[in-house]
């Protein structure tokens, strides 16, 4: 039986909020980097990348490994405009590796395609100057699939409604199955995915034995083998899957719905209780921009007429009031709301897992559940000389993330430059400073890398519980024959900062604040209606450059201004900008030192 899980709903909701807690704002992309079709190459690499929580930074981590020839640069493009340079590192490569950062108006004018999957990196060489290896960046995340659900069988049950999604794991082994219907009195009897909504549907795949209990919903969980993946994949991605559910009075189909997948960027919530019938089922989606959030909530099993519904934070404070109708909640929240705007903090607490629905009754009974992104949580680590081995020249790049349960490990490598011969890899944690005890070892591989999955039966089974975490200290050790102890090593971080720009090794951290005091960049008012004034306190005399760009990165307004070692204020006029959201970036003498977002009413 292919069943491996069925999570009741109140479980479902108990686990979403404990591991709420794991979640974070910053978000986590990588590309596994092949070469090119009709290129002639051994080579492989991967990428790494993390935008951080004010989503004004990218932080680049790339190495590659068995090129045919030496790098010549790395760059991004725009995979709708193929050949198009959009950004290039020329001067930032060491090695086989790049390690850098992009912020202000260059940041922008990438972050919209990043965040729609069609920002690819090229990696070209002496032999193929066009390009030997490439590949999509992607956020690392599982996948959701959502649907509406409504009467399917001709002369059935037309009044019959319901919420359903599927979510694909990241390894494409799992299939989480979520369905809340208002069916009454009509058990489930059939769960299928099919090629067509009809009543002759071809059915793709049944997921009937996830029924228990002959239930008016169903929560439970699938182990998808590749032949399944490969039957149902093209469809889901061309919009050609539906969710169709059989009952009793209708076996030919109750309820249906066409799956889709509406952003990258997408939360959902289960919340029932095992002593009635109450069920809550909500999904969501952020625009590319962070500055609208589409949702749609259903329950069932609530008697009475009056009920209110509300977006809340973790204190339960209200935040947004939503229009209930026939059991759904459904609209966009915006940036541009009169009433309760959907700020960037707000954004960065729904990425926390800190947003909850909430519906109240005149009975002042309350139910509630977070809102928890499918994104994982990621750690990037920099794979350097172990132990101060400065005989080695090896380097790369190392990404991890885990689901939102931390019960899927994904993980990607590449390195090269190694003195030895490659003897293993493994994750080992321990203490700051001491790579301790090897806990995951991973599959032995050729050519230095790289695109290791870590699944999660056997290594759970071993270490009960992923250590890789905020504050715990995880390495990925690569031993070769020349190093008993390991050549080359790197520490995951979920804080990640680039620590290697160029072959002078000048340290950073983001951009450059040596030029400020810390916390003293402000802009206000925020939101504003005609100008804003920046202050600072800088640490040197010279010039200030102040910046506005939309969210497509365009540049829209400039000012240069001088100032004095200590503090200033500045002001930009904003008046014949429309309405809209826009960032704005601090440059002294050139030098791009802080960026932020301010909202134009």
């Amino acid at each position: 039986m292919n069943r491996i899980l069925l999570i009741t709903s109140f479980v479902a909701g108990f686990i979403h909020t404990l591991f709420a807690a794991h979640l974070s704002d910053r978000l986590t992309f990588s590309a596994r980097l092949k070469p090119l079709p009709n290129v002639m190459s051994n080579g492989n690499g991967v990428a790494a990348m993390m935008l951080n929580n004010t989503h004004d930074t990218l932080f680049i981590s790339v190495s590659v490994a068995k090129l045919s020839s030496p790098i010549v640069a790395y760059h991004f493009e725009n995979r709708n405009q193929k050949g198009k340079i959009i950004l290039d590192f020329d001067g930032k490569v060491l090695g086989n590796t790049v390690r850098t950062y992009i912020t202000g108006s260059q940041l922008q004018s990438i972050l919209k395609i990043l965040l729609e999957g069609d920002l690819v990196i090229t990696v070209p060489s002496q032999k193929h100057p066009t390009g030997e290896l490439n590949a999509a960046i992607q956020l690392e995340t599982d996948w959701s699939f959502s649907t509406h659900l409504d009467g399917h069988e001709i002369g059935g049950n037309q009044t019959a409604m319901g919420l359903g999604n599927i979510v694909i794991g990241m390894n494409v082994d799992t299939l989480i199955v979520k369905a809340a219907t208002s069916l009454s009195n009509d058990d489930i009897t059939g769960i299928f995915l099919s090629k067509n909504g009809t009543q002759e549907h071809e059915v793709v795949l049944d997921l009937t034995t996830l029924i228990e209990h002959n239930t008016q919903s169903i929560c439970g969980g699938w182990k998808l083998s590749s032949r399944e993946w490969n039957e149902m994949a093209a469809l889901l991605l061309s919009n050609q899957l539906n969710l169709i559910i059989t009952t009793t009075k209708y076996p030919k189909g109750a309820l249906s719905g066409l799956l889709s997948q509406q952003s990258i960027l997408q939360f959902d919530s289960w919340v029932s209780k095992p002593n009635n019938t109450f069920v809550a089922h909500a999904t969501a989606h952020l625009s590319s921009n962070f500055d609208s959030l589409y949702y749609s909530l259903f329950y069932t099993g609530i008697e009475t007429k009056s009920i209110e519904a509300f977006w809340v934070d973790e204190n339960n404070i209200q935040l947004k009031q939503l229009s209930l109708k026939d059991h759904f909640a459904e609209g966009v929240w915006t940036i541009y709301d009169d009433i309760n705007p959907l700020t960037p903090a707000i954004v960065n607490q729904l990425l926390k897992g800190n947003i909850s629905w909430s519906l109240a009754t005149q009975n002042a009974d309350e139910h509630k559940g977070p809102l928890v992104k499918l994104a994982r949580e990621g750690f990037i680590a920099e794979l350097t000389n172990t132990l101060n081995q400065t005989e080695s020249g090896g380097q790369g790049t190392a990404v991890a993330s885990y689901d939102r349960d931390r019960k899927n490990v994904h993980c990607m490598f590449a390195f090269d430059g190694l003195q030895g011969d490659l003897k293993s890899t493994h994750i080992s944690f321990g203490k700051k400073g001491d790579a301790g005890s090897v806990e995951m070892i991973t599959e032995p591989f050729t050519n230095n890398g790289s695109y290791k999955y870590l699944r999660t039966e056997e290594i759970f089974a071993k270490t009960k519980a992923l250590k890789i975490s905020k504050k715990e200290n995880t390495f990925l050790i690569v031993e070769t024959t020349a190093f008993e102890y390991g050549e080359i090593s790197g520490q995951f971080k979920w804080n990640y900062k680039t620590t290697t720009l160029t072959e002078d090794t000048n340290q950073f951290s983001g951009l450059d604040e040596n030029l400020i005091s810390d916390g003293s960049f402000k802009v206000f008012p925020n939101p504003t209606t005609n100008s804003i004034k920046v202050y600072m306190v800088a640490k040197v005399d010279g010039f200030a450059t102040l910046i506005i760009s939309n969210t497509n990165g365009e540049e829209l307004l400039k000012q240069t201004s001088a100032i004095e070692k200590g503090r200033n204020m500045l002001e930009l006029d904003m008046t014949n900008l429309p309405i809209g959201f826009y960032f704005i970036e601090l440059a002294i003498n050139g030098i791009p030192t802080s960026n932020t977002k301010v909202v134009k009413q």
